[in-house]
């Protein structure tokens, strides 16, 4: 092998490398240095010390990238907004900030989740991921209050500066790919933006951080158990993934997925303002749109005596629209599914979930209620399928020969588990509110969220649409939903 595929099979074998003035040396587990791969780094041994600056530590572990990692690596890389996949928190403290106990904090999240200390690098053409072997000093703390009082900051550049964080692209090959800006904003004011890419976190991860965070803020120093120890490890979840798609396993999902897709047209042909581009540029914009608690405890009800969940109903009502807006009797919408489904990998931060393929069919002589039901069927479907990924299904089926799959995935529909909206630091106190970045994931998607009720965020690509238009969509969207609530007994042709 060259020394491309000999750093390849190091890097995904866990094999670390590092220069002991000039000597070459190595840490692998067990079985991993075969009599091949020590013969490898004998003949590659002068090229590979060159690449190693004498003393410096060895990267903490390596393995391969995950399926989702992949894919999200590939769009980050083909978009002209980057910061399209940061995800990003703002964290409104209030009180006396101990900031050497957040900066120790911070240090023990990221050394308790490899995640946070990640870089992608690809070798021979495949990306592997790469933890580093620390995490890089918080910035200085900023101060945003003006004037030689000090008062209070205005809340607009409070919000300007969260944005800026927010949105400052990351760098995959570099890493981390999480940092935490911290700004002072008045006399016992602080503001804290959690930024990490999509490609080390998901909408789980975002719960158990924020859990975490305040566990190990408020513990005390020198206490080295305030949270049960992870029992395995990001990499762990790559390699637990390929093996099991590699088997049987494997095949069941891609016959089950296979099934489900057949005859199915992928593409969504939404009403634009202007001719949609054959390439999105990723230029977008977001529309929210709440439901009140009472609105929320109706759907809920209506959920719990179809047989469904709540998810289920939402997406019923988008696909409903999208069939409309398209003048078509199905939409298969991309939704995300949390793929934790081994109990060890319940507590990692990381892209761990997955996206799947949700085909929503209409019949128009049936009720509203009975196309509830029959989605729920889809979505329990996807569920039990769920450990097929949505690039390597893709792959397997050759979906961009479906009609329309070229341009798939163009719509989206996801509803976020409940979220921390306070944290209690021991003294201080903190709100917590998600910071939408700009840019564009696809088309036309939403995000649901609890929060006093639900709270939408519809995104939408402004290379052919506006928001005027969406938000028109959005009111459609509710008149459907009330629509349901109101009548299930409607039958699908009535219900526009």
């Amino acid at each position: 092998m060259n020394v491309h595929e000999l750093v390849l099979h190091l890097r995904e074998e866990d094999i670390q490398l590092s220069n002991r003035d000039g000597s070459l040396a190595f840490d692998a587990p067990e079985g991993a240095l075969t009599d091949t791969v020590l013969a490898e780094l004998r003949r590659h041994k002068p090229r590979l010390l060159a690449e190693l600056p004498p003393g410096a530590p060895p990267l903490a572990a390596s393995g391969p990238a995950a399926w989702m990692q992949r894919y999200l690596a590939d769009r980050h890389s083909r978009t002209n907004t980057p910061e399209t996949w940061n995800v990003a928190y703002r964290l409104d403290i209030s009180g006396p900030l101990d900031t050497s106990r957040l900066d120790r904090a911070l240090r023990a999240l990221a050394d308790r989740h490899q995640g946070l200390r990640t870089r992608f690098r690809e070798y021979a053409g495949r990306l592997v991921q790469e933890v580093l072997p620390e995490f890089p000093p918080r910035p200085d703390t900023v101060d945003l209050r003006p004037g030689a009082d000090r008062s209070r900051a205005p809340e607009e550049e409070v919000a300007r500066w969260c944005g800026d964080a927010a949105r400052a692209p990351f760098d995959p090959a570099r890493g981390p790919l999480f940092r935490a800006p911290l700004a002072r904003v008045g006399p016992r004011e602080w503001v804290l933006v959690l930024v990490q890419h999509h490609m080390v976190t998901d909408a789980v991860s975002v719960g158990v951080l924020l859990r975490e965070l305040e566990a190990l803020y408020t513990a005390e120093p020198g206490d080295a158990g305030p949270l049960p120890p992870l029992t395995t490890r990001l990499v762990d979840h790559a390699r637990w993934q390929n093996q099991l798609l590699e088997g049987p396993h494997g095949r069941r999902l891609e016959h089950y997925w296979r099934e489900e897709l057949a005859g199915a047209a992928l593409d969504t042909p939404l009403p634009g303002d202007r001719p949609r581009p054959d390439q999105l540029s990723g230029a977008g914009a977001v529309c929210p749109m709440p439901l009140d608690r009472a609105l929320t405890d109706r759907l809920e009800e209506c959920a719990r005596s179809s047989g469904v969940t709540v998810y289920t109903v939402l997406l019923t009502v988008f696909a409903r629209l999208l069939t409309l807006l398209t003048g078509r009797d199905e939409a298969v919408v991309i939704g995300n599914f949390a793929n934790r489904e081994r109990r060890e990998f319940e507590p990692l931060v990381g892209m761990l979930m997955t996206a799947l393929p949700l085909r929503v069919r209409f019949d128009p002589a049936s009720t509203v209620q009975d196309a509830v039901r029959a989605t729920g069927r889809t979505v329990l479907g996807a569920v039990e399928h769920q450990a097929l990924p949505l690039p390597l299904l893709r792959e397997w089926l050759r979906l961009h020969e479906y009609p329309g799959g070229e341009r798939f995935p163009q719509t989206w529909f996801v509803l976020n588990p409940p979220e921390p909206r306070s944290l209690d630091l021991g003294g201080p106190d903190a709100t917590v509110t998600e910071v939408t970045t700009s840019g564009a994931r696809s088309d036309l998607g939403a995000t649901a969220s609890p929060e006093d009720g639900l709270r939408f965020f519809w995104e939408l690509s402004t290379d052919f649409l506006t928001t005027g238009t969406v938000r028109e969509w959005t009111r459609r969207y509710r008149s459907l939903l009330a629509d349901l609530l109101d009548t299930p007994s409607l039958t699908v042709a009535e219900w526009r």
